[in-house]
């Protein structure tokens, strides 16, 4: 019976070292805040002495909502606007646009497959096997794919929002919803 109680104590010593090593390196965001969000490059137009001036942020901000102002990445600057003086703001999306390559890709495999059947020779009507023509149609969609990634880095695609027009509250869920739109 003794040995019985040591090996349990032994076991219950392992449970808790185990226990507290993975307490200890899991990342310890557990306590998510609603009113953080982490940015990428974004301008917001505001208003300001009755003109409207323009404020640029970097790539990697994270924008905190304060009562009823936005507060950008407080240590890099030192940037606060109220809800009511946005006029318009402006997310920066660098990258590719999967969707872009996802369309190309598609079309690079429909004509690719479809080409495969096509006597270029002129020796007459040649028979392609299906995996002949799969084969042609995954080359096809990946040489498209590569193009529609090249156009898509090419071309800035920032989402862009106008507040002018409405009143407090639904700036103020307009630009909420915007910010989570367009978080990373």
């Amino acid at each position: 019976m003794g040995s019985l109680g040591q090996g349990i104590t032994i076991l219950k010593n392992i449970i808790y070292t185990l226990l507290f090593l993975l307490i200890s390196t899991v990342n310890l965001f557990a306590q998510y805040d609603p009113n953080m969000y982490y940015m990428g490059g974004m301008k917001i137009w505001q208003k300001e002495k009755g003109k409207t001036v323009t404020y640029s942020f970097e790539n990697k901000n994270f924008v905190y909502v304060v009562d009823d102002s936005l507060v950008v990445s407080p240590s890099k600057y030192k940037y606060a606007v109220h809800f009511n003086d946005i006029k318009k703001m402006d997310f920066v999306h660098s990258g590719v646009n999967w969707g872009v390559v996802g369309i190309f890709s598609f079309v690079g495999f429909i004509g690719g497959a479809l080409v495969a059947g096509f006597d270029v020779g002129g020796s007459g009507g040649r028979q392609v096997s299906f995996s002949q023509r799969l084969s042609i149609g995954i080359l096809g969609g990946v040489v498209f794919g590569l193009v529609g990634s090249a156009i898509s880095l090419a071309v800035p695609h920032d989402n862009e929002y106008d507040f002018t027009e409405y009143r407090f509250d639904e700036k103020k869920k307009f630009i909420l919803e915007a910010l989570d739109a367009n978080k990373k």
